[in-house]
């Protein structure tokens, strides 16, 4: 069912610039692809992205302390990522390899050190969106058919959920290792406006955009904050209430963009909206605000 909603377009506005140029310490990323990133309910922040050589790297903050280390691999996308569990949590990175299917990689906190990479199979041509319900790892994708792709890693097979996309889909993700309260699905349709399949149906959301968006549910509010790359390059934000039907409309975040964004929420008090993604530069750039605070958005590289 179709549900009508006013749309808010992302105008053709001037694009405000995220930096100048990078430091010689930022980490290179093969261009245009995304990062993914997750959190523990300890206030690690993890962030993976591909490298110009396909392979993976993990980079992950820590009081204030950056520390890196090369999962390896072949990927044909960019990565996707949940973290499930209390303290450091089980950390599970997903990508499609050089032919196409999907594999993973599991960090066990319990042991410190990464499992090996295994295929679920597929065939997908986006990075996959990942979540978990009753602390499993759940992947939706966009097939090489340009369908939507569901499979839950608890058991069976692809599953497929329909619709014709031109992106990555985005799922709201776990926030300190727990697992959000809805497995809405976010995807850019073929009109390239921002679409919402959910429990209630399929709704349009609106806006333009050539990118896959990204979004994030408070866990103790249960506010929404959907992020995506407007038609300017710039970052735009929307926001629902908890339990709320609609989304509010898009507000200009600002920056410029050469990629799809990643949004988490860094639990540790205060509450802060983190979004990456990649500069006009191609260096990875944070986004942060504090939810609820006075101070607006600022940037910053990651180094």
């Amino acid at each position: 069912m179709l549900v009508p909603f006013v749309t808010v377009a992302l105008g053709a506005m001037l694009a405000l610039p995220l930096a100048g140029p990078a430091a010689a310490t930022e980490p290179p990323v093969k261009p245009s692809t995304a990062p993914a990133v997750s959190t523990t309910a300890s206030g690690v922040f993890n962030l993976f992205y591909q490298r110009p050589d396909s392979g993976l790297e993990w980079k992950w903050l820590t009081g204030g302390v950056w520390s890196t280390d090369d999962l390896g691999g072949v990927l044909s996308t960019g990565p996707g990522a949940v973290t499930i569990g209390s303290e450091s949590g089980s950390t599970w990175v997903f990508a499609a390899g050089a032919n196409g299917a999907v594999y993973y990689r599991r960090f066990s906190a319990g042991t410190g050190e990464w499992g090996p990479w295994t295929s679920i199979g597929g065939r997908i041509t986006a990075a996959p969106a990942v979540t978990c319900v009753d602390g499993l790892p759940v992947v939706i994708v966009r097939g090489a058919d340009r369908v939507l792709w569901r499979r839950n890693l608890l058991g069976g097979g692809w599953e497929s959920l329909g619709g014709r996309v031109i992106t990555a889909p985005a799922l709201v993700p776990a926030v300190g290792g727990v697992c959000a309260e809805f497995a809405d699905v976010i995807m850019v349709g073929d009109d390239h406006q921002i679409w919402e399949y959910g429990t209630s149906g399929e709704q349009r959301v609106g806006g333009l955009t050539e990118y896959a968006p990204t979004l994030v549910q408070h866990p103790t509010t249960g506010e929404g904050y959907m992020f995506v790359i407007g038609t300017d390059g710039a970052l735009w934000m929307n926001h629902r209430n908890q339990w709320a039907p609609y989304w509010d409309g898009f507000s200009k975040v600002g920056g410029s963009w050469t990629s799809a964004p990643a949004a988490q929420i860094h639990p540790a008090s205060p509450a802060t909206l983190t979004v990456t993604g990649l500069g006009l530069n191609g260096r990875l750039y944070r986004a942060v605000e504090i939810i609820g605070g006075a101070v607006p958005w600022t940037f910053s590289p990651v180094p």
